[in-house]
């Protein structure tokens, strides 16, 4: 086993707006499973707290500009934070379901994360008990099924693998 990691958002630059999206939702999904998790404490929230704000303030700007260096250290940083958490906090539903998807369908994990996300999210609500925990929690699951449904609604369609950028990406329709 590995006792250290490079991490180097140099690297990413060049992978499709597509592959950014996904691994960007994946990171979000590790973060909010972490925090909401009945095993989170305090070193576990710290880090998924630290990365969902990043993703949120970042993911769309490095999909629309992959050389945006901001936006590309910022995801890096938030995706070894929402790692951090998820890997002492464990992950829930989303990533229990996420995963036969992946192997039945065929689809990126990020992509099954994505469509998942919201309903999950919605239907179970805020996991553990707390002011603090359930008006954090709260803000980012109404953020994450409001921007879907609006987006969906807007559009009338789903998420489309291409490499015009994050609007496109997560507006268009998919299948013949």
């Amino acid at each position: 086993m590995g006792t250290a990691a490079l991490i180097d958002w140099e690297f990413t630059t060049t992978k499709p707006a597509r592959i950014t999206a996904d691994t960007g939702i994946d990171s979000l999904t590790h973060a909010l499973e972490a925090y909401v998790s009945k095993r989170a404490h305090a070193y576990t929230d710290a880090f998924a707290l630290s990365a969902m704000p990043l993703i949120a303030t970042h993911l769309r700007t490095a999909c629309n500009d992959p050389t945006n260096a901001t936006a590309r250290e910022a995801l890096m940083l938030a995706a070894s934070q929402a790692g951090m958490a998820f890997s002492n906090a464990s992950v829930a539903l989303v990533h229990g379901m996420s995963r036969p998807i992946g192997a039945h369908f065929h689809v990126a994990h990020g992509l099954s994360n994505a469509m998942l996300l919201p309903a999950v999210t919605a239907f179970f609500g805020t996991g553990r008990p707390g002011p603090l925990r359930r008006s954090r929690t709260r803000y980012w699951v109404r953020r994450s099924v409001r921007y879907r449904r609006h987006r969906m609604r807007q559009t009338g369609a789903f998420l489309k693998s291409d490499e015009r950028g994050f609007e496109s990406a997560f507006t268009q329709p998919v299948g013949p």
